[in-house]
């Protein structure tokens, strides 16, 4: 795995956990919290990476109960704001026409707290479906939920993604 967004494969995912609120950028797949909720061969496609595994290693349904294993294990992922904020800055001042910056749009945000997956997934696929029994899916954009202190988009008061 990376630590760059790439659209539609390497996302960008806040959690807040233990009232401690962090982005991290994983391939995608990582964040289907359900795995029994998936066919047999969807699990064997989604599955066939070995660093996937290892993070997902005995953790077939996530969820406020594992989330302190499953989050040690994607401490390498985390993202620094600062540092996302910079990538988006570095892309507008060295590209000369107009950009997409669709990569670096939040995907989902799980709040294990509160135990809601909040998911603004642009493609097709349904996060929201694959929540555990005791968890809400909701799919609706959830910017409104993070604190301004977290947004990496503003930067001087000013929407970078717009």
């Amino acid at each position: 795995m990376t630590n760059n967004p790439i659209y539609d494969e390497i996302i960008i995912v806040g959690v807040n956990f233990n009232n401690k609120f962090n982005w991290y950028i994983t391939n995608k797949l990582l964040w289907i919290m359900d795995l029994e909720k998936i066919s047999k061969k969807e699990y064997d496609n989604y599955f066939d990476n070995q660093e996937i595994n290892e993070i997902r290693k005995d953790i077939i349904t996530l969820s406020e109960k594992n989330a302190d294993i499953f989050l040690d294990r994607l401490k390498p992922y985390v993202a620094d704001i600062n540092d996302l904020r910079l990538n988006i800055i570095n892309k507008l001042i060295g590209e000369n026409q107009e950009i997409e910056l669709e990569e670096y749009y939040p995907t989902l945000m799980l709040d294990f707290d509160k135990k809601i997956l909040y998911s603004q997934y642009p493609e097709p696929f349904r996060f929201e479906n694959y929540v555990p029994e005791t968890w809400e899916g909701k799919y609706i954009s959830f910017i409104d939920y993070i604190q301004n202190e977290n947004k990496y988009w503003l930067y001087k008061g000013k929407n970078l993604l717009l």
